[in-house]
């Protein structure tokens, strides 16, 4: 019984792409509009990183259409789905479009699934990184936001567009230095065709965070002294050249964590 699936799902396969053009929109007419879900998972945050401004995450990437020329009787054929590579359908350009990793490839041995009714969808598993808004005014209470956008290609005259957009996150994170909050992105539908998620990063309060705030006190409190010595006591000089490189290396440690940020 198997072989005998197995073998009418193989005709069939033969039977759909023996006149399939690839390169041809799959719309009954020119003048369609061609209408594509995008769902989007956040798998995992592998990392912030605050110096270079990006944020390196896990994601699924899903998308799914109606192809016209993709369609069979099922009662008749005794299938009800189809499986097989992107390389052999049509398929959107949809980018995420603020990756720092350059132009989101897809690969031609990615599973699709085909249904009777044309309808078909393929998810795409990849690590990206994406360019984030920082702002660290406010070390070491920061707060910073990431955008991951999925768009579609740049069009004269809209034959792709968003149809439904969905995100899910599964990250269930272990200990971290950041707390993440995740909030849908207003979708353009207009000029590129962009929806997506903000991620607020908000860095947790730690021992981490403590021990950056001391320094500054110190250091303030040192300044002060300075002023209070008396000057026959002949240390004010080599009391304040003390405070001064001292304030050099926590700034210097300080640069090294923020970068060009600070």
């Amino acid at each position: 019984m198997l072989i005998g699936v197995r073998t009418e799902k193989k005709t069939l396969l033969e039977k759909l792409f023996k006149d399939y053009q690839k390169s041809q929109r799959p719309v009954s007419s020119d003048d369609d509009i061609l209408y594509v879900d995008v769902s989007l998972e956040v798998k995992n945050i592998i990392e912030f990183d605050v110096v270079k401004g990006l944020l390196t995450s896990n994601l699924i990437l899903g998308l799914s259409w109606n192809d016209v020329n993709l369609h069979w009787n099922e009662a008749r054929e005794n299938v009800s789905y189809i499986k097989t590579e992107l390389k052999h359908v049509w398929y959107p350009n949809v980018q995420i479009c603020n990756s720092a990793s350059g132009k989101f490839t897809f690969d031609e041995d990615t599973g699709v699934t085909l249904t009777s009714n044309g309808n078909t969808s393929l998810y795409i598993d990849r690590i990206v990184n994406t360019y984030c808004k920082v702002n660290i005014n406010k070390y070491p209470f920061d707060e910073h936001e990431c955008d991951i956008s999925v768009c579609f290609r740049h069009q004269i005259n809209t034959e792709e567009t968003l149809n439904n957009f969905v995100y899910n996150v599964t990250y269930n994170p272990t200990y971290n230095q950041w707390e993440y909050t995740f909030k849908e992105k207003d979708i353009l539908k207009e000029g590129i065709i962009t929806a997506g998620v903000i991620v607020h990063s908000k860095r947790k309060i730690s021992s981490a965070t403590i021990t950056s705030i001391i320094p500054p006190i110190m250091l303030t409190l040192l300044i002060i002294s300075v002023y209070l010595l008396p000057a026959e006591s002949g240390e004010k000089v080599s009391v304040a050249i003390t405070v001064f490189l001292a304030n050099i290396v926590f700034l210097s440690e300080t640069e090294k964590k923020l970068g060009n940020n600070s």
